[in-house]
């Protein structure tokens, strides 16, 4: 068996943190997590049993004394998404491998030096992008790989929910809004199928329901020498969590993700179907192929590939290059971009 991966966390605060550390100590043959520091704005009596259970037992640090640890293997980022780049930073420059969620930073220059650091350190740069392991995801990257889908010309990509006004008004916090808080997720997606693009078109704007004015409803267009792709985020859609979706267009196929998770007693679930040229010959309700795939949880494989990642037991196409030049397309997609 591998020497298990000595973990701590800095922040739960993040929506994603209290989720990452539990698959990280349900993940017993990968991680051994020894402590979490809570820098944040969150009293712990305001979380709730099942969260805290994900905290139980465990040694509670400052960041100071985490970052201070001289037996470490790697820390894993997870606090309010304004402060993620500042301790990402901080890991960075202690030169441990880092796992950091996302969307690593809340403007460029910020990301540009975290991965200028990652690179001049060697260390291990993984990112909280779960959508990367949802098995429809993969599913759907095999077969754009495999010549299936043929040349990509589409991506349409839906991730929407019904917040209430307080959340919707704490969007104003994030630069972006909406777009930034959860369509960075469906830029990643954009990316992995049609490719890295710098002729982005943000049109957010706000729905100003319940007197809320904050960008709750993001839009964000990508422009390819051979078609448009878009990202389509709303925090104020009734039903919206259930029609969250991935159309992917190719010259050969149509694979649709519907809904692209949904939560269920046994955990999440995903569905795809998909239509290829040579099935089109009758008609499309005849000849859809449908596939439901078994319940997951949408952070074990996510983690389970960070200490795949720090054992090099894998590659993959998510080099610290790549999240750079995702970050920019993120940045484009909210209309904050700035080189510096």
């Amino acid at each position: 068996m591998s020497k298990k991966i000595r973990i701590a966390q800095i922040g739960i605060e993040h929506d994603h943190g209290l989720s990452t550390l539990a698959s990280l100590r349900k993940l017993t043959d990968d991680f051994e997590v020894v402590a979490y520091a809570e820098p944040g704005f969150v009293a712990q009596n305001e979380y709730n049993d099942g969260q805290k259970k994900a905290m139980e037992g465990l040694p509670v640090k400052t960041v100071e004394e985490v970052l201070a640890m001289d037996d470490l293997d790697a820390i894993s980022v997870e606090p309010h998404d304004t402060l993620l780049s500042k301790y990402a930073q901080m890991v960075a420059d202690k030169g441990v491998h880092l796992h950091v969620d996302k969307p690593c930073a809340t403007d460029y220059p910020s990301m540009k030096k975290l991965i200028d650091t990652v690179k001049e350190k060697n260390i291990v740069f993984h990112t909280g992008y779960m959508y990367r392991f949802n098995p429809a995801v993969l599913r759907a990257r095999e077969m754009m790989e495999s010549g299936l889908i043929g040349e990509v010309f589409s991506v349409e990509a839906h991730m929407d929910c019904e917040h209430n006004p307080g959340k919707r008004e704490w969007l104003n916090g994030i630069p972006g809004g909406m777009m930034m808080y959860l369509g960075c997720h469906l830029v990643d997606l954009v990316k992995m199928f049609a490719g890295n693009t710098k002729d982005v078109t943000c049109l957010s704007t706000s729905t100003h329901l319940e007197n809320v004015h904050s960008k709750d409803y993001g839009f964000a267009l990508f422009k390819y020498p051979n078609g448009l792709s878009f990202a389509k985020t709303c925090a104020r859609e009734i039903g919206g969590f259930d029609r969250r979706q991935l159309v992917i267009t190719g010259s050969n196929a149509t694979v649709e993700i519907k809904p692209l998770e949904r939560y269920t007693n046994l955990g999440m679930q995903t569905y795809m179907s998909y239509v290829t040229d040579e099935m089109t010959k009758t008609r499309w309700a005849d000849c859809k192929y449908n596939i439901e795939f078994p319940s997951y949880d949408r952070y074990d494989g996510m983690m389970h590939n960070f200490a795949q990642k720090i054992r090099g037991e894998v590659t993959d196409m998510f080099t610290p290059d790549y999240e750079l030049e995702l970050y920019e397309m993120v940045a484009k997609a909210c209309g904050i971009f700035e080189e510096k």
